[in-house]
């Protein structure tokens, strides 16, 4: 059974996001430690940000700009 995705509404569009290991220079990660109370927009995963790797990535959207990106 196929878990159903969390989202938010930023600036007019949805984002599905996971909270898995982002791939460097590949994932568009929401900036925030809690997307359920706020984003600060989104950034590009680098491994060389600190942490553990697990950010919140987009993998769907409505918005044009990042739609063919994360496809």
């Amino acid at each position: 059974m196929e878990q159903e995705l969390k989202y938010i509404t930023y600036d007019g569009y949805k984002y599905w996001y996971e909270y898995k290991i982002a791939r460097d220079r590949v994932d568009i990660c929401l900036a925030t430690k809690d997307p359920g109370k706020y984003c600060n927009g989104f950034y590009l995963y680098s491994t060389k940000d600190p942490g553990t790797g697990k950010e919140f990535v987009v993998v769907k959207t409505d918005d044009p700009k990042f739609k063919k990106r994360i496809e």
